[in-house]
């Protein structure tokens, strides 16, 4: 049972490391520069599905800033204002 929890610990130990030694490199995102972003998605619910793009485009200052703007469309088929389907059009900054 000693030997169990010494193995344990080691193994933690060296864990630890390993960690320690790959976390010198920075997160890809906090690089200084021109970032874009596109995202497509799609919601199922209710016997209907609700379909979106967007596209964002800025300058990440390398510090976790981000500064820039973006725009989507999103198609929904629900019935809302006495209109059968609905197109969306979302602008961002």
């Amino acid at each position: 049972m000693k030997r169990f929890f010494l193995v344990c610990i080691i193994t933690a130990i060296y864990s630890c490391n390993i960690l320690a030694q790959t976390s010198v490199n920075r997160n890809y995102l906090y690089n200084r520069g021109y970032k874009a972003d596109v995202q497509a998605s799609a919601l199922f619910a209710d016997n209907c599905t609700l379909t979106s793009l967007s596209s964002s485009h800025g300058f990440a200052f390398g510090n976790g800033l981000y500064l820039g703007g973006g725009i989507g469309v999103t198609y929904s088929p629900l019935n809302k204002l006495n209109v059968s389907h609905q197109i969306i059009i979302p602008i961002f900054a």
